[in-house]
């Protein structure tokens, strides 16, 4: 139970740093792909004595809160451009009970501004929980930020892969991750 409570808080932390590490800690300037997996394993020896200590700090809810993963609704009301976070049901959900991911299944494209709002709702009901750990918001972006108003879709991958061109297969990846992080979707 604690290698897989571990398991699932390393991967928290290591989403979490990379939405939030985009960039040398020290520096500021944007890292290369093979600067940032040398960072990520100098730096593990911190994130594990880091979960250890975030995991003895926890109560069994709070375990089991974290591993929690909720769809959108449960804490939303309306739909489509009305869409709203619904302040009780968002203060039950990631506060009482400690819900550690939510999931985005609404089949509507959003404006980014109401991506922040919503996306910023959830993470400030993070910050009233004892432990203060963010949310992880999961949306699915494989065919482009497509639950974003505005985007660039592109086809299925497997039309994308009949190209026989992976420079266009990781062009169209980073067009997806840009848009998405631009809404404010960790």
């Amino acid at each position: 139970m604690k290698q897989t409570i571990s398991l699932l808080a390393l991967v928290t932390l290591l989403l979490l740093q990379q939405c939030t590490t985009g960039s040398s800690p020290n520096t500021g300037k944007s890292l290369s792909i093979s600067e940032r997996r040398q960072f990520e394993k100098s730096d593990n020896a911190d994130i594990e004595r880091r979960i250890d200590d975030l995991l003895g700090q926890m109560t069994i809810e709070e375990k089991i809160g974290q591993m929690t993963q909720l769809e959108i609704g449960i804490i939303t009301k309306g739909d489509g451009d009305n869409i709203q976070i619904d302040p009780e049901k968002l203060e039950k959900a990631v506060v009482k009970y400690g819900a550690g991911s939510i999931l985005n299944v609404k089949d509507q494209a959003l404006t980014v501004d109401k991506w922040h709002e919503i996306i910023g709702a959830i993470q400030t009901a993070s910050q009233r929980t004892r432990l203060k750990i963010p949310v992880i918001y999961g949306i699915d972006s494989i065919h482009g930020a497509n639950y974003i108003q505005g985007s660039t879709l592109f086809p299925q991958e497997i039309r994308m892969a009949a190209t026989s061109n992976p420079q266009l297969m990781l062009q169209g990846a980073e067009v997806a991750a840009a848009e998405t992080r631009a809404a404010g979707i960790p």
